[in-house]
């Protein structure tokens, strides 16, 4: 295998980064393990970003129907189970920045699905709540994407779904088990 010349092991004076240096060096280690795409199989983390993505695309197509994207969607739906929730407790449940949800919820304002108001006693904490308009919307809004979801689970039985769902949830645990309340965990090798 040629080395390339900006990453040359021997560079003395250290242009090239000391972590390329030090793996161009090292030979295989004694304990080979089989790599995540050896034997055919595709690291789990890119087929769990494939769903998510085609799952994206379709849901962005359907919610177009509606004049929602899925991001105000999600934010629809978690308001339908939590109603009252803050921006920041809904940005947490839709996965996106405060910044983003604040941009969400100004939108759905706009269109009359979304009211803000002061929370009765911690008057600083601004509680949002859906509107009888989006209420009549979120309906047929969780048909389409039920019927997504359900496209997207064909090829699986029941007992198959489960196992997925089951495994999915260990998935999501186990990271999460890692993450402390700042967002960085502790590394992955400990």
């Amino acid at each position: 295998m040629a080395i390339p010349t900006f990453a040359d092991p021997e560079d003395d004076e250290r242009q090239t980064p000391v972590a390329v240096v030090g793996a161009l060096r090292a030979g295989p280690t004694e304990e080979a393990r089989p790599g995540p795409c050896e034997n055919g199989m595709k690291p789990i983390g890119y087929l769990l970003k494939r769903v998510q993505h085609s799952l994206r695309l379709a849901m962005d197509e359907k919610l177009r129907e509606y004049e929602l994207s899925t991001p105000q969607y999600a934010a629809l739906w978690a308001l339908g189970r939590e109603p009252g929730l803050s921006g920041a407790e809904l940005a947490r449940r839709c996965f996106v920045r405060p910044q983003t949800m604040s941009e969400i919820l100004a939108t759905l304002e706009g269109r009359k699905l979304v009211e803000r108001k002061p929370h009765p006693v911690h008057r600083r904490v601004v509680e949002v709540r859906l509107t009888d308009a989006a209420l009549d919307l979120l309906g047929p809004c969780e048909e389409a994407v039920r019927v997504i979801d359900e496209r997207m689970l064909q090829g699986l039985n029941a007992q198959g779904r489960q196992t997925l769902f089951e495994g999915l949830q260990r998935c999501a645990e186990g990271l999460e088990a890692f993450a402390e309340p700042n967002g960085a965990g502790p590394s992955l090798e400990e």
